[in-house]
């Protein structure tokens, strides 16, 4: 056997023992989980609550270490707000953990049905230090339900006593009631109204408080048209048209009218 052939045999033999060494350590030394997905973010819900906005965000750590979080920002796109984390808070190997972010209530955010969020999470892992960004649509859950729950009037006076159920995410005040219409359904007759119709020009002005949540508010409101002195009765069936001003105190005041026709059967 020449030297050539000897050199060749000798290269293979190196070559393939390096082969071998490399497979080890790379398999059983370093393995590699080429199953494991990256931990991410996922936007979930909304609320109000005492007067703040909330949202609340969804976190899985797939990996095997502990994730660390210790900042956070929220975009809200349509309303050109961001919201803040600042709380710090771990994450276990392979865990889901929720959490809040919240701040005061952007005024745009009464004007859409859902919200566009985006944003990041400054993450730790170990000694490495890293981000999770997102990004998804939100369904914006803003309560600004009005109902009458009592009418009183008794077809002598000039004025009916109403109380209104209001509910608000936020601080307000009931700004002004601007008209008012009660029919008699059996008899299809009108009770009275603040107005002669379909004039409805006289609001009321009261610039009553709210708070958030559900606020049952009772005024008097002028009756300037009441034919044939009909009283309302308890026990009947009324349809009530109204129209009531409420302004909500959010990073900016903003009012909004409610026009509302309601059947109420007094009780």
């Amino acid at each position: 056997m020449d030297r050539a052939v000897k050199a060749l045999i000798l290269i293979i033999l190196i070559s393939l023992a390096i082969t071998l060494i490399v497979v080890y350590r790379t398999k059983y030394l370093y393995p590699i989980n080429y199953n494991i997905s990256p931990p991410y973010v996922k936007p979930l819900n909304s609320s109000f609550i005492d007067g703040r906005f909330y949202i609340s965000f969804l976190l899985n750590n797939t990996l095997p270490v502990p994730l660390n979080v210790s900042y956070g920002e929220v975009n809200i796109t349509n309303t050109e707000t961001i919201l803040y984390l600042t709380q710090d808070f771990t994450v276990p190997p392979k865990s889901i953990y929720y959490f809040n972010v919240s701040g005061e209530v952007p005024y745009k955010l009464f004007l859409y049905q859902t919200a566009i969020v985006t944003g990041y999470l400054r993450i730790l892992i170990g000694s490495s230090s890293g981000y999770i960004t997102f990004a998804g649509s939100i369904p914006i859950n803003v309560n600004l339900g009005i109902k009458v729950l009592n009418i009183s009037f008794n077809g002598l006076t000039n004025y009916a006593t109403m109380t209104f159920q209001i509910s608000t995410p936020v601080y307000g005040k009931l700004v002004s009631v601007n008209f008012i219409e009660v029919y008699d359904d059996a008899n299809d007759l009108l009770i009275f109204a603040t107005d002669p119709p379909p004039f409805r020009l006289n609001s009321t002005y009261y610039n009553l408080s709210l708070t958030p949540g559900v606020n049952n508010v009772t005024v008097k409101v002028p009756v300037y048209y009441h034919p044939g002195d009909l009283e309302v009765k308890k026990g009947s069936l009324y349809t009530v048209v109204f129209s009531i001003t409420i302004e909500y105190n959010t990073l900016q005041q903003i009012e909004k009218t409610f026009n509302v026709t309601q059947t109420i059967l007094l009780s």
